[in-house]
């Protein structure tokens, strides 16, 4: 009611008013009403636009910072699932009870060669050192070189470092530089508490006499050896065979020197070499014949398409064991020579690693990482060891001091490793799972290396002792090693080879009592007709190791997770 007059009379004054006092008032009036629009309206309208903005922009920032925290998790858990699931393995294979200072040694360096594996580098000359006491605790320390990328060399210090074992690094000298391959000079130790708990375990419960130290690589070829270990065959409450997991050449021949080990699988070249070298190893036992497993290998865009194409082409290989040899043959067959070629000294697993990152054109490996390489179309293979069937085998050989203070034991040896080859072939797909657990790889993996090997029966491996492969053997290494313009051992093959243990554990008779019986007045006798075998034997092939048929063809693993042939 008071408005209403109060505009009315509002009006009347403002009729009132010249015209020029009217427009003043206006212009007035809309400048009041401007500012108050801005001060009242417009400007909380743009402040709050400009805090919901920053609020946006706080959000979004943390909608992203979230979304990779969430994204990282699943990440991180895997990471962290591995990481335990690693160490748990670990733990079970190397958390074994003490029974001896000695077999400490042989856990130790089999723990470190399995830790480089793993890391993908190339560890040599492994040489325990002197131990020391210190309180209660026994110090076993170890001096060791590798090879390898800064980032693996790292992998492998970090194994050490979670060991289940009391691993530590005492000294480290690093190359400088933190680009390509490093050489890194180690001393580590293990140290082993001598409570009142372990000092009674320490002392060997068994005679030494009645110990074994068996030397191998990580290699397919020994299934035998392992199948036996895991079976129990070869040890017992008098008696046991360790195992010393050796990767490397050197390190294994100054075991053999040292008289660390008594017992070696090992190739023919390579045993060769050992005589040379004032080693003179006996051979108790053939094992099996490979076919296929090692191969010369180019990147899959080289030029070079056959043997004759490496005419002064450099090569890498494994010089002075069996991937030399297997360069030597096909060589030969192309009509060329190893002075042809200009080699360059690598390990196997390195000249895989080479081919597939492109920095090699040519060089020669083995399983399991050439059919790796295949399978991954990392390379082409211009040759294989398939066309020297019959030279190529993994055997069994022991030095001349454990043949003669431990023969009960290497009769054994050799009865558990017969009964192995006997329980290989009666259940394939348990030994399958037996050696792939041992060699630390995938089933497909140790397939397509086992495929590629033929078991010893009883049948050939007495073929093999009595027959005249072993001096035809003798004959073809002597021409590499003239080749290769190394000495050659003095020596005829009854001096490389006995059959004796063979005849205790078969009951077989030995040559020399063939021969004196084949000599008696016994209508037998009057033949003159050496003893034949059955009708039903065939003793033309040794037994396939694993049916063929049933091996699958697929092998994903990576270059560093395969095994090392000896020799």
């Amino acid at each position: 009611m008071i408005t209403m007059p109060l505009i009315y009379r509002l009006q009347q004054e403002f009729a009132t008013l010249k015209a020029s006092d009217r427009r003043a008032l206006l212009i007035v009036m809309a400048f009041l009403v401007i500012v108050g629009s801005y001060v009242y309206v417009l400007e909380p309208l743009v402040l709050g636009y400009e805090q919901a903005q920053t609020s946006l922009e706080n959000l979004s920032a943390k909608q992203r910072r979230y979304a990779r925290q969430v994204a990282m998790l699943p990440r991180r858990e895997a990471k962290l699932a591995e990481y335990r699931s690693e160490r748990e393995a670990l733990t079970r294979r190397f958390n074994l009870q003490v029974a001896s200072l000695e077999q400490v040694v042989a856990h130790s360096i089999t723990e470190l060669t399995y830790y480089a594996r793993l890391a993908n580098i190339t560890v040599s000359g492994i040489r325990p050192l002197e131990q020391l006491v210190t309180g209660d605790l026994r110090e076993i320390p170890f001096e060791l070189e590798a090879l390898g990328d800064y980032e693996d060399l790292r992998k492998f210090f970090y194994y050490i470092d979670t060991s289940p074992s009391l691993l530590a690094i005492t000294d480290l000298d690093l190359s400088a530089g933190r680009q390509g391959p490093q050489q890194a000079r180690i001393k580590l130790s293990n140290l082993i508490r001598l409570n009142e708990d372990t000092a009674t375990t320490v002392p060997d419960s068994i005679a030494p006499h009645h110990r074994l130290r068996l030397g191998l690589s990580r290699w397919t070829g020994y299934a035998p050896l392992v199948v036996a270990k895991h079976n129990g065959y070869l040890d017992s409450v008098s008696m046991k065979v360790d195992f010393l997991q050796v990767d490397d050449h050197v390190t294994l021949e100054r075991l053999l020197a040292s008289g660390e080990v008594d017992v070696i699988g090992t190739s023919f070249p390579a045993l060769l070499g050992y005589w040379v070298k004032g080693i003179p190893l006996t051979i108790i036992l053939p094992l099996d014949r490979t076919s296929g497993t090692e191969g010369i290998v180019v990147r899959p865009g080289s030029p070079i398409k056959t043997v004759t194409d490496l005419h002064q082409q450099r090569v890498a290989v494994d010089k002075g064991g069996i991937l030399e040899f297997v360069l030597f043959q096909a060589l030969e067959e192309a009509g060329l020579s190893l002075s042809d070629v200009q080699l360059e000294s690598l390990p196997a697993s390195q000249v895989a690693r080479d081919i597939g990152s492109g920095t090699l054109e040519v060089g020669l490996t083995r399983e399991p990482f050439l059919s790796t390489l295949l399978n991954n179309k990392q390379a082409r293979v211009i040759y294989t060891s398939n066309d020297q069937e019959g030279l190529i085998l993994d055997l069994l050989a022991v030095t001349p001091e454990a043949a003669t203070k431990k023969s009960t034991v290497i009769q054994a040896l050799v009865k558990g490793v017969l009964k192995a080859q006997e329980f290989i072939m009666q259940n394939p797909d348990r030994a399958l799972e037996i050696v792939a657990n041992w060699e630390g790889q995938p089933l497909d993996m140790t397939q397509s290396s086992l495929a590629k090997l033929t078991l010893f029966d009883t049948e050939t491996t007495q073929e093999f002792f009595t027959g005249d492969r072993l001096a035809e053997l003798l004959a073809t290494f002597e021409t590499y090693f003239d080749t290769i313009e190394q000495p050659f051992p003095l020596v005829t093959h009854e001096d490389i080879a006995t059959m004796t243990y063979f005849n205790q554990v078969t009951e077989q008779p030995s040559p020399e009592a063939i021969t004196n019986e084949t000599a008696a007045p016994t209508p037998v006798a009057e033949t003159n007709e050496p003893a034949r075998p059955s009708p039903d034997t065939d003793t033309s092939e040794p037994a396939p190791l694993m049916p063929k048929a049933a091996i699958s063809e697929t092998a994903a693993p990576t270059p560093e997770a395969g095994g090392k042939h000896e020799g």
